[in-house]
């Protein structure tokens, strides 16, 4: 038995010296690519995007703000007309289902009438910054700021326009 061991300690040495002459050979593999085409992302804003403040009498001055949950509160000396209408800007977005969505808006805007300007700062989104579309491709965005009145602020309408950026993220 001790002569079988040894002769196929051998063996298996002459092997794997056999093996590590022969030239290398060589050796190969398959890859594959893929791609999806999906929708390009559509915005749009439902009822005009629109963000509403309200009718507003000014008073000594202050700041009214509409969130994005379509809440409104006013501070200082700012009254609104409790029967006005006031929303937050909403709007609409239309992609490829389930996926993930960068959101940009500005920090500011100024709304006019005429050589009159109030200040809008303070916006925000619901959802800020990222959110998800849904498994139909649809996610509704909501944009809220806060208005600045001064101290007897010109009578009139005032509007402004702002930019909501969407991307794929």
């Amino acid at each position: 038995m001790k002569k079988f061991v040894s002769g196929l300690l051998v063996a298996s040495y002459l092997a794997l010296s056999v093996c590590a002459l022969q030239p290398a050979q060589a050796a190969s593999a398959t890859g594959s690519a893929t791609a999806e085409i999906v929708s390009p992302i559509c915005l749009m804003g439902v009822n005009g995007g629109v963000l509403k403040f309200g009718q507003i009498v000014p008073g000594t001055g202050g700041t009214i703000c509409v969130a994005p949950d379509n809440s409104r509160h006013n501070s200082n000396g700012v009254q609104v007309v409790s029967t006005s209408s006031f929303a937050a800007a909403q709007f609409q977005v239309n992609g490829a289902a389930n996926a993930a969505i960068s959101i940009a808006i500005p920090q500011t805007l100024t709304i006019n009438n005429g050589v009159n300007s109030m200040l809008v700062d303070g916006l925000t989104s619901m959802p800020y910054g990222t959110g998800m579309l849904d498994a139909n491709g649809r996610c509704n965005i909501f944009v809220g700021g806060t208005l600045h009145v001064r101290p007897n602020q010109a009578l009139g309408v005032y509007s402004g326009n702002f930019t909501i950026t969407v991307a794929y993220n």
